[in-house]
């Protein structure tokens, strides 16, 4: 699968990238997607990024350009890279007001930025200034690299460790864990810190094998991301790769449908022993739980009391139906 297609981009979406472990092979990745889909694609940093990496894009020009003379080599290159300035080996970023700038007097069709440093580390909590999000911005990409996971938890493995264990509580120098990979990702003051009110957040974890165990990590990882409301959709893979993206995960739910009457067998279905003794629903439950789906939900109708009590303690949430008498199942 393609990253456009993982991260749901739009024409005229402004996409930050944030975090660490491949931010800017991603956004190169996902720019010649789009300029090979025929789309004229603008990229930046807010922060700074190696003189080195501009060979990684088409064409590199000053953002100070006039609108012009962007729009024609946006024609002849599709994808451009503009930059505030040559600084020894380092491009910095265009000054803040560029943003609005380039979105009302440039005909491009998606605007890609990089907009936090993470110094080629797998991992990272922001600093105090960090991460540098336009409030334009209408997709948040939080970037981890699975090649953090077994490291340890210092400065030398993960930028800013030390906030890591100060914000969460994970033990310095303890190898990582997969659930912590999650936090970090998903969490509101790190991982989707800057995500302006409104925009889609959309995980990235990079650097996936194929096939493997860490192929599952990744799994658990998407899935546990997926626990933050504003978080879209997780996806991982390999930037590198000619097909980047391994899988996606979305959030799914499940409705259990249980406020029939019963009448064919004068007592509710759902509640009747089956293999162990166990409810019927229990089974059902057990099965939905397997499967990892994040969000179950039982409607009830007769015996709401029973039905309630098995579901809460499989882990399900419930919705009463009260017209279960007259409206049956089309009701619930």
């Amino acid at each position: 699968m393609k990253l456009s297609s993982a991260f749901g981009v739009r024409q005229g979406d402004v996409v930050a990238f944030t975090g660490a472990g491949g931010k800017t092979s991603t956004l190169v990745a996902l720019g010649h997607e789009l300029a090979d889909a025929g789309w004229r694609v603008l990229a930046l940093t807010t922060t700074r990024i190696g003189r080195d990496q501009l060979g990684l894009f088409p064409r590199a020009i000053p953002a100070s350009s006039t609108p012009q003379g962007i729009s024609a080599q946006l024609s002849q290159h599709r994808m451009l890279f503009l930059h505030g300035g040559l600084r020894g080996d380092k491009a910095i970023a265009p000054p803040p007001d560029v943003m609005g700038h380039l979105l009302d007097r440039v005909d491009s069709d998606v605007l890609l930025i990089e907009a936090d440093g993470a110094r080629g580390l797998p991992l990272k909590a922001p600093r105090a200034h960090e991460p540098v999000v336009p409030p334009e911005t209408t997709l948040l990409v939080p970037v981890a690299s699975l090649a953090a996971l077994g490291r340890p938890l210092d400065e030398q493995h993960v930028m800013n460790a030390s906030a890591v264990s100060a914000h969460f509580g994970f033990p310095e120098g303890a190898p990582v864990k997969s659930p912590w990979i999650a936090q970090i990702l998903r969490d509101p003051d790190v991982g989707l810190k800057g995500r302006p009110p409104g925009a889609r957040a959309v995980c990235w974890i990079n650097a996936v094998p194929a096939s493997g165990y860490l192929l599952g990590r990744a799994r658990l990882i998407a899935q546990l991301a997926l626990r933050e409301p504003t978080v879209q959709a997780a996806a991982f893979g390999s930037a590198r790769a000619s097909e980047p993206v391994i899988e996606v995960q979305r959030r799914v739910s499940a409705i259990v449908l249980a406020a029939g009457e019963s009448k064919r067998m004068g007592e509710m279905k759902v509640l009747l022993p089956w293999a162990g003794d166990a409810p019927i629903l229990s089974h059902i439950l057990g099965a939905l739980r397997t499967a990892r789906l994040e969000d179950v939900v039982v409607v009830t109708g007769r015996q709401e009391e029973q039905v309630r009590a098995v579901a809460e303690q499989e882990g399900a949430r419930c919705a009463h139906n009260a017209d279960y008498a007259g409206g049956e199942m089309l009701s619930s």
